[in-house]
């Protein structure tokens, strides 16, 4: 059962339980297709390969999920952190990048889709959560596979994320592998801890995983 930790503007954050982990994957593919008008591949298709890799990875993972007051999906994003087999699990160029820095942690961020429509508030708690995990140690990296747009706008937001290779196509949207040291988030992070601090403490009591 997932476990409620913040309320939020008539929105409910919970921490995922890993029986609701179809549902929620379902959601992200829909909302990346409906968003972004682009098909990859086929949205069933596309659910069981990402469910087999997600269960895999679940218990070092912290999984959030958005519902709204009708217990409807309206947001999520995943933090993983990555304890083995790194290299395998991304690109050439982006391993060459993470060997040449000295690092505690690779802490992989996805997942995250926003129903349109949904609070732009959301989309800044999300975030933050995740860079709150990430910055918990000045050696973490944080990796993701980010939408251009996306990451032009957390650029603009003064979030100095660092693309590496050529853009791809994936679920429904032109993205790149991107990669940022604590340094590259921490600015960001720390103007809005004050904000965050407490839904931060909170569900960290929560999450199982250490970082």
């Amino acid at each position: 059962m997932d476990k409620q930790c913040i309320s939020l503007n008539g929105l409910n954050i919970y921490i995922l339980s890993e029986e609701n982990l179809e549902d929620v994957l379902r959601f992200v593919i829909e909302t990346n297709y409906e968003k972004y008008g682009y098909r990859d591949i086929e949205p069933e298709s596309k659910l069981e390969e990402i469910l087999i890799q997600e269960q895999e990875d679940f218990a070092d993972s912290a999984f959030y999920v958005v519902r709204d007051y009708d217990e409807n999906i309206v947001g999520s994003i995943r933090i993983h952190k990555l304890r083995k087999g790194v290299d395998e699990k991304v690109s050439n160029e982006l391993c060459q990048e993470l060997r040449s820095i000295e690092y505690r942690n690779v802490c992989h961020i996805g997942r995250l889709a926003i129903k349109q429509g949904t609070d732009t508030l959301i989309f800044k708690v999300l975030t933050l959560l995740a860079f709150g995990i990430v910055c918990e140690n000045e050696k973490n990296i944080l990796i993701a596979e980010c939408d251009i747009r996306l990451f032009e706008t957390l650029r603009l937001m003064g979030i100095n994320i660092r693309s590496v290779g050529e853009p791809y196509f994936s679920l429904g949207s032109e993205v790149v592998e991107v990669f940022a040291v604590y340094n590259d988030i921490y600015p960001y992070f720390s103007r809005h801890k004050q904000f965050i601090n407490k839904l931060i403490k909170d569900i960290n009591k929560s999450i199982s995983i250490v970082f």
